[in-house]
């Protein structure tokens, strides 16, 4: 298996999977909620992604790929600053992780085309 279609991956469980966690752990967890650690998961998102998805798009080029890609950042690091005051966590986190999973795995496939 690919490293993006693991990231890809990565992306669509782990807000699945952290929204479970205050389930397992009790709301008194202090850390679920903790903007420092949210910014440090994004820049290491961003980190891991940014290379992968380039290294890939340098082969073939599309610019609806590219597109989806940046409406997808956008629209996560939207979530960021006003998902959780604006209560818009459900229409910008979830479709901005999908639509980011869903870019690096149409660049992987294009990218083996190419």
């Amino acid at each position: 298996m690919s490293l993006p279609i693991l990231c890809a991956i990565h992306c669509v469980l782990s807000p699945i999977l952290l929204s479970l966690l205050p389930l397992s752990l009790g709301s008194s967890s202090l850390w679920v909620h903790n903007p420092i650690l949210e910014l440090l998961f994004l820049v290491l998102s961003f980190l891991i992604a940014l290379p992968i998805f380039f290294t890939n798009y340098k082969k073939h080029r599309k610019k609806k790929i590219l597109a989806l890609f940046t409406i997808s950042l956008f629209l996560i690091i939207l979530n960021f600053f006003f998902g959780e005051s604006q209560n818009l966590e459900n229409w910008l986190g979830v479709p901005g992780n999908l639509l980011l999973s869903v870019s690096l795995i149409w660049n992987l496939r294009h990218q083996k085309q190419s």
